[in-house]
This record gives structure tokens, sequence and C-alpha cells, in this order.
């Protein structure tokens, strides 16, 4: 009896295909990818995509999440081509309190560290939420980070540098900019229009001299400055002149205001 010594020829279905990138959740962090249940990450992630498309240049994977029953309920992994490049756990209805080196005292909860900025942290009930002096502000705790991670900020736009060549706001303008602020109104529309435009200006004369596009600010202007003017200029970065390392020194490519 012969033998049967067909081939069978390899067809792509023989093939897995792993993804470029990859998330997979436990069962508990299911409804923070779910729209069904109200999920916000598939849309955050698309916006972060689309933001680091706009500053990089180019857009990154499309992030394939799935749910794997493998992990610990509140456990999540990132990885690329398959592999594994980084984990952590997240707690729906708990908050993430962040140590940006100055706090005082502990709370109660599991210590663990920020993914985002590597920083100290420890998941909170949602009732500790009420008791922080800056709960209802996210743009203060966003301040406090700024500040603590000033020697990165720095490094990411004036690597290995000296001197960083940075706009700058002339006095009156600023001195005129915290007075709005601490009046809780809002800029006057001709202000607003000259501000704007002096600072399209400031960012031409930055491409020219081939400078980071960085404008330098007091600290208190810089939420304000930032949400305002990054609407028109999203290639604009907006640092405080307490996120700028000690040890640089600073100078003036361009002066906004005294028009």
């Amino acid at each position: 009896m012969a033998e049967n010594n067909t081939v069978v020829e390899a067809t792509w279905n023989d093939v897995q295909l792993e993804d470029s990138l990859g998330m997979e959740v436990g069962y508990r962090l299911i409804p923070m990818v779910d729209f069904q249940q109200d999920g916000e990450l598939l849309g955050r992630i698309r916006s972060i995509r689309k933001k680091f498309a706009q500053e990089m240049g180019f857009l990154p994977p499309v992030v394939h999440i799935r749910d794997n029953m493998d992990l610990q309920p509140a456990r999540y992994r990132i990885l690329m081509k398959g592999v594994e490049i980084g984990s952590g756990d997240a707690y729906p209805g708990r908050w993430l309190a962040i140590n940006p080196g100055t706090a005082a005292g502990t709370l109660p909860g599991e210590a663990t560290v920020d993914p985002a900025f590597g920083l100290n942290a420890i998941w909170i009930e949602s009732a500790l939420k009420e008791h922080a002096p800056i709960q209802s502000d996210p743009h203060e705790l966003t301040a406090v980070v700024r500040v603590a991670l000033g020697r990165a900020i720095t490094q990411q736009w004036f690597p290995g540098k000296d001197e960083v060549h940075v706009i700058g706001l002339d006095t009156p303008l600023e001195r005129l900019l915290l007075q709005a602020l601490q009046g809780g109104g809002g800029l006057e529309p001709g202000l607003a229009d000259r501000l704007l435009a002096q600072t399209q200006e400031a960012l031409s004369r930055q491409e020219m001299l081939g400078a980071p596009p960085v404008l330098l600010v007091n600290h208190a202007l810089r939420p304000l400055l930032s949400r305002f003017l990054r609407r028109s200029l999203p290639q604009l970065v907006v640092l405080s002149n307490l996120e700028l390392s000690d040890n640089r020194h600073i100078r003036m490519t361009a002066t906004i205001g005294g028009k």
C-alpha cells in the first residue's frame, strides 16, 4: 500500500500575529475599557495617540486591549510584540495620592509607585480625598508634580546645555496678568489678542534660531497661559520658572509685551 506523502502548504492561518502594542487587564478593570460600562480608557488612549502624532510627527500603533483571566483582578500589563514591557495595579473607586517629595506624614492605603512619573504614591479610599486641601483643583496637583519633575522637564527640552534660550514676558505684562489672575477675571479681548499675536511672532523667531518653542513664565501664570495659548499654538511649551533646573543660565531670545 502506497504511503500518503502529501505535504500541506502552510498558510497565514497557521501564523499567530502579535499586536505591535497591546494591553491586558484583569477582570476588575474590564469596566474601564468597556464603552457600554462608561469606560473612558479607550477614548483617552485615542487622545494620547493624536497628541503624540501632532508633537512627534508620526502615529504610534493602535493599542489592542483584551481581558486576561490569568492576571490578578486589578492587574494590567503592557505588551510590545507580545513581550511584557510594563505592568501595574489599578483600583477603580480609589484615588492615587502622589507624593512629589514634599509631603508630610503618611496616608492609610496601599503603597505603590506612580507609573507615569515614577513617584511614590498610595492608593487611598475615595473618602480620604475629601481631606485633600487642593482636592478641587487638578491644575494645582499638576503644578506640584511638574515642579518635582523639573530636572526631567529641563533635560527634555534643553538636553546637555548650560544655557537655555527661551521666550519671556516683560515685567509690566507679567504684573498685569498676575493681577487678572488674582482678581479671578479673564483676559481683556484686546490684551488676549495682543498676547497671542506676539507669542506667535516669538515662536517664529525661536524657529529661525533653532531654539525650542518654550515660553518661560511665573509659576502662578503657567496653567492660565498654557490653556489659553496652546489652543491656538499647540506647538508651544509653557514652562514655570520653578520647573527649570537651578544650574541653567537663562537667555531671553524674545520678550512678549512692551508694544
